[in-house]
């Protein structure tokens, strides 16, 4: 199975990524990677690629829970800049956002497979480490047999060091997020990524 890749934290122009399957725009108010939504439309990328819109709240100290009021404002935005695809960490009415068309990926911890409920408004999930979120390693090697009814991709700080032993160790993953390790708080550094796609190419 040929295995995608997705990166993260878009903030300029990315022509000659056709390797890449997923690109990421991060609308936290918090995060350090933020990008306001009309800069963000006018970013150009290649035709092939799923440009994918990163929503959370959070308030009072913690993250909220998405209402109905902020995911029309989400519709809105997304329909205004062409966007297909949504990830949304916290918990929603996900019927309500797939009646709008939506690719609606949702993140979980490694320790969340084996508990998962079927949801037919889930399009595809990312496997990350004990809290989402966080990008940090843990055994890849744990999810070799899981069976998830949706497609899913591996994440958790995976870089040029040990990417190929993830895709051993994870065969059955759809997808391998290399966000964490090819951002560098600027824009995705492109020598990294082209290192990458060899190693993927290779295995």
């Amino acid at each position: 199975m040929k295995k995608l890749l997705k990166i993260c934290w878009i903030r300029k122009d990315i022509k000659d990524y056709d390797s890449i399957d997923f690109l990421w725009f991060n609308f936290i108010d918090i995060s350090k990677r933020k990008i306001a939504p009309d800069a963000a439309k006018e970013i150009k990328t290649p035709k092939t690629v799923k440009r994918v819109w990163l929503f959370w709240i959070y308030k009072d100290g913690k993250w909220q829970n998405l209402d109905k009021i902020y995911l029309d404002e989400i519709i809105e935005i997304a329909k205004k800049t062409n966007m297909s695809s949504l990830q949304i960490y916290w918990n929603c009415d996900f019927s309500y956002l797939k009646k709008h068309w939506f690719f609606i990926i949702k993140p979980i911890s490694y320790k969340e497979v084996n508990s998962i409920e079927s949801d037919n408004n889930i399009d595809m999930y990312i496997i990350e480490a004990e809290k989402p979120g966080r990008w940090k390693p843990y055994d890849y090697e744990i999810l070799k047999d899981i069976k998830l009814d949706k497609p899913f991709l591996v994440a958790g700080w995976i870089d040029e060091f040990n990417l190929a032993e993830v895709l051993k160790k994870v065969p059955n993953a759809t997808w391998v997020d290399i966000a964490s390790w090819v951002d560098n708080w600027k824009n995705v550094c492109r020598r990294k990524t082209k290192r990458i796609i060899k190693i993927m190419e290779k295995a």
